[in-house]
């Protein structure tokens, strides 16, 4: 089968909502570089959040409430961090630690 890179969105702030998704929504259609992107899971501290995510990206995801739970589920592979700055580092560590690609726009140091 198609190779196929399974996405869980960490941070559904104003940013996540009006870059990341619609991105990601637009991969999702198109594939990048030949690789089927799909995303199946959002980090959300309220399902309020997570209903608007869903909204944003046009179909119903996972919800985890921790960056933990996110990394142990097996059908993550890559996980977009759109967090504060200042819990970047410490996110992307565990990301890596745990095995999984960890997408970051903003500066860890």
């Amino acid at each position: 089968g198609e190779e196929c890179l399974n996405v869980c969105v960490v941070g559904l702030g104003w940013y996540s909502l009006r870059a990341h998704l619609p991105a990601l929504a637009s991969f999702e259609a198109k594939g990048l570089q030949g690789v089927r992107v799909r995303v199946v899971a959002f980090v959300s501290r309220t399902p309020e959040a997570h209903s608007a995510g869903e909204r944003r990206l046009g179909h119903p995801v996972r919800r985890h409430t921790t960056l933990q739970a996110a990394l142990q589920d097996a059908e993550v592979h890559c996980l977009d961090l759109v967090l504060p700055i200042p819990e970047v580092a410490r996110a992307v560590a565990l990301c890596l630690r745990a095995g999984k690609a960890a997408v970051s726009e903003k500066p860890a140091a």
